[in-house]
């Protein structure tokens, strides 16, 4: 990438940087109810779902952010990952 000094956008890794943009709506999605576009489906790549699992755990609480089913909350594991035939 060409610094700023010569017209670029001055971002090292375009790629990158956009995986961690997926990743941070991946995560503002699930903590932030005040957010406009909370509800509308947000694409995303398999990329950022990974690394969005990957560096995030939950804990049972209310129920409102954490997905029984999907997330991670047994040991950072989710129940899929533990017991694939209970899930199928």
């Amino acid at each position: 990438c060409r610094p700023l000094a010569l017209g670029g956008l001055g971002i090292r890794d375009l790629h990158r940087t956009g995986v961690a943009l997926r990743t941070r709506w991946l995560w503002l999605q699930r903590t932030d109810p005040d957010r406009s576009w909370k509800h509308l489906h947000l694409p995303t790549d398999h990329e950022a779902s990974v690394l969005f699992r990957a560096s995030t755990t939950w804990t049972i609480g209310n129920g409102n952010t954490c997905k029984f089913w999907q997330d991670h909350w047994l040991n950072g594991r989710s129940i899929p990952e533990i017991a694939p035939t209970l899930s199928a």
